[in-house]
């Protein structure tokens, strides 16, 4: 998605915009969701000791908050001031379907087919832990973030509604509200952090930025440009090494698990904040180098753990580990672009095609 989407990417219209009226694309979002893609394989390369061990053990969950974010908030920007039919609804459900399921159920296939254990590796998926990716519950290793976005993604719906009932306040109140419930609840009986109420204020804080910017967006234009906010850029950015998980832990500060850590999670909200408004450094988010791996960052995320375990074999002692994991870099970017525009975004225009035909006749 465009404009900021979590774990997937969906092209947003460019239209023409004023000193005062708001952009319908902010291209530094779409940058910001390619550095999130890197985090996580960054995290993972340091976790299997190719990096500096500060750079993982909580890094790539850091990304994973800030895609969840950029998701939260796509969904209510372009969605949140249309008008709840059944033509906008099937449209919107035809986008999350055409983006995600594709290369999701094909890398799902490729792990029962090929399997985690030939020169090719793929996620172990063996005695039956297949179902739960199938059935959009929960998954292994990476693959857990997928069925959680799609689960928000129907969680949005009853918000969408929401929204044009009741005021802002109320249904924020009871979206944090219902989510203290349903952790509550999932305390007692599932163990495990790798379900949506874990995860929901992300994507919920992101969905409020949405609403709030359409609200607000001449007092979003103003502020962004005042000189002050462009200095806070700047901070934000020294922030970020000095707000790693493994950093701190070095350091002797107390650590909360990385959905709740005030810092691990308050830090990728103020990089989307400041990523929104371009601050100071943020602005460069928006050139082609990162908004270029923002537009295969679906992949990259996906994809970049069976490349890790697929070279680590052939590579582990014969080249230094740095060498090694700028090797898994490189190749997950390579393979990740051939996925997006050789094979994702050709079916995402069949499904999206067929999607507007039948949502017209809707209409």
């Amino acid at each position: 998605m465009t404009a900021g989407q979590s774990l997937v990417q969906e092209p947003v219209v460019h239209v023409s915009s004023g000193p005062d009226q708001l952009p319908r694309h902010f291209p530094a979002l779409d940058g910001a969701r390619g550095v999130a893609a890197m985090a996580v394989v960054v995290s993972h390369c340091a976790n299997a000791g190719f990096f500096p061990r500060i750079l993982g053990e909580g890094t790539g969950q850091m990304g994973v908050l800030l895609f969840f974010l950029l998701s939260g908030f796509l969904m209510a920007f372009l969605y949140g001031q249309r008008p709840l039919n059944s033509e906008q609804v099937l449209r919107y459900a035809t986008h999350r379907i055409a983006r995600v399921f594709p290369l999701f159920y094909l890398v799902l296939a490729l792990s029962l087919i090929v399997g985690a254990e030939g020169p090719i590796r793929f996620f172990d998926l063996s005695g039956g832990e297949w179902v739960w990716p199938v059935a959009l519950v929960t998954g292994t290793s990476v693959l857990w973030t997928i069925p959680v976005e799609v689960q928000y993604y129907l969680v949005f719906l009853v918000i969408w509604a929401a929204a044009k009932r009741f005021p802002l306040g109320v249904w924020i109140a009871a979206g944090f509200a219902a989510q203290l419930l349903v952790l509550a609840l999932l305390r007692l009986s599932v163990r495990g952090n790798q379900f949506l109420p874990y995860w929901f204020h992300a994507f919920f804080l992101g969905t409020i930025a949405g609403y709030l910017l359409h609200r607000h967006a001449r007092v979003f234009l103003t502020v962004a440009r005042a000189p002050a906010l462009q200095v806070l850029g700047w901070i934000i950015l020294l922030m970020i090494p000095l707000s790693l998980p493994e950093f701190r832990r070095m350091a002797g500060f107390p650590m909360l698990p990385n959905f709740i850590d005030p810092v691990t999670f308050g830090v990728p909200v103020l990089v989307f904040l400041a990523a929104l408004g371009a601050l100071g450094p943020f602005r460069y988010l928006a050139l082609p180098v990162f908004t270029g791996l923002g537009a295969v960052s679906y992949a990259i995320y996906l994809l970049h753990k069976p490349v890790m375990w697929s070279l680590e074999p052939l590579l582990a002692g014969r080249v230094p580990d740095l060498a090694l994991g700028l090797a898994i870099v490189a190749l997950s970017i390579l393979i990740a672009a051939v996925s997006t525009y050789g094979f994702e975004r050709p079916v995402q225009k069949i499904l999206n095609g067929y999607g507007a035909r039948f949502s017209r006749r809707l209409a």
